[in-house]
């Protein structure tokens, strides 16, 4: 099957897609896809390069670029393993006429060999070959740091006598990082072609989703979360990579991270202690999230103000009398900024909200009278 795609042009506004197959055409019209930018239609395609090359399509991979260094490596090696060969093999040297030189090529010099010469003549004698060159040692080391820097597989432990003088953590941690800044090039056309797959999604959901569709994801504390979309509420296209920095990061440099931000304390609180979510957070990030025992009550509230927010776009959701109601007037008002929010739904969250208002303002008056209550009482005692 052959598929032909065009761009959009003066003549053809919407493209043109043809499909043939086994001689025969299947297919032939507009492009189906509305996957471009401002709602227009094009190639439904993502291109990803390892390293780009001016003015080229294709890209160059680290795997070309290594081939030319392999050969020379490979060369290099079966040059000095001939030099070797010849080395323990020897070269022998014998006068014309001397010996047998059919016989001597045929059997060579074994161990116990008894050689006949002719009386007079000078017996056969081994060539001194020396050693091998310093010559070979030295590009075989060159080419193999040329290999280790341009595909980035540098390693500490593979590479432990290179780094024997360097005793800072400092020093060594310049050292991963130089290792990790060749491979940003490779990291940022991965990162690049991911964002534009993840606009080319949310644009075919923009098309096609028309009916309400169901989506599960991890939330918080891995729980598993339930959203119900159509296309319509898909409003933007942005995409960003929130893992950005994970790419290149270890689980031993994130805890480092954590650490570093521990000691000049950015996680503390106004009165200089760590809140519950915040540390039930550090701990999952540490990998002890069954440690974090205590439940974080305004997380609660949040992941259930999320819920009812979800709820109210469709039908109606109670007020409850054990809710934090501060904290879901707060969620429920960022999600009327945040989100493109139907009206019949934004009325229903608005009125939701004012019930939440309410009780705040009847726990407040109740807990006023009753501090009054208890002013009086000591005033009379």
């Amino acid at each position: 099957m052959i598929e032909r795609y065009e761009k959009p042009t003066e003549e053809m506004p919407l493209g043109r897609l043809c499909v043939v197959a086994g001689g025969k055409l299947l297919y032939e019209g507009d492009l189906p896809y509305i996957n471009s930018e401002n709602g227009t239609r094009g190639y439904p395609f993502v291109k990803q390069v390892s390293m780009p090359v001016a003015g080229k399509f294709f890209g160059v991979s680290i795997v070309e670029r290594l081939i030319p260094v392999q050969r020379a490596y490979n060369a290099v090696k079966n040059r000095k393993h001939e030099f070797l060969n010849r080395i323990s093999m020897g070269t022998i040297a014998v006068e014309d006429g001397s010996v047998d030189a059919e016989e001597f090529v045929e059997e060579g010099l074994v161990p116990g060999k008894v050689i006949i010469y002719r009386q007079g003549s000078t017996p056969p004698t081994m060539l001194a070959l020396g050693s091998v060159p310093t010559d070979f040692d030295r590009e075989e080391e060159q080419l193999l740091s040329e290999f280790i820097k341009i595909s980035g597989t540098g390693d500490l432990s593979q590479d432990a006598d290179s780094f024997a003088g360097i005793t800072s953590a400092t020093g060594l941690q310049l050292i991963l990082d130089q290792t990790d800044e060749r491979l940003n090039l490779v990291y940022s056309s991965m990162k690049r072609a991911l964002e534009i797959v993840g606009r080319h999604i949310l644009r075919l959901y923009r098309q096609f989703a028309t009916d309400l569709r169901l989506l599960k994801f991890a939330g918080d504390g891995n729980a598993l979360n339930l959203v119900y979309f159509k296309g319509s509420d898909i409003s933007s296209d942005d995409v960003v990579l929130d893992a950005d920095s994970d790419l290149n990061m270890t689980p031993a440099q994130k805890r480092t991270v954590v650490y570093e931000i521990l000691d000049r304390g950015l996680l503390a609180g106004q009165d200089g202690k760590l809140s519950v979510s915040v540390r039930n957070k550090l701990l999952e990030t540490l990998g002890y999230g069954s440690f974090a025992e205590e439940r974080d009550l305004t997380e609660l509230n949040r992941a259930r103000a999320g819920e009812e927010n979800l709820k109210l776009l469709t039908g109606s959701a109670e007020v409850k009398d054990f809710d934090d109601h501060a904290v879901h007037i707060n969620e429920h008002t960022a999600y009327l900024l945040s989100e493109n929010v139907e009206k019949s739904g934004e009325k229903r969250i608005c009125a939701h909200i004012e019930l939440h208002k309410k009780k705040l303002a009847a726990a407040a008056a109740d807990e006023l009278k009753i501090n009054d209550n208890k002013l009086s009482e000591a005033k009379n005692g």
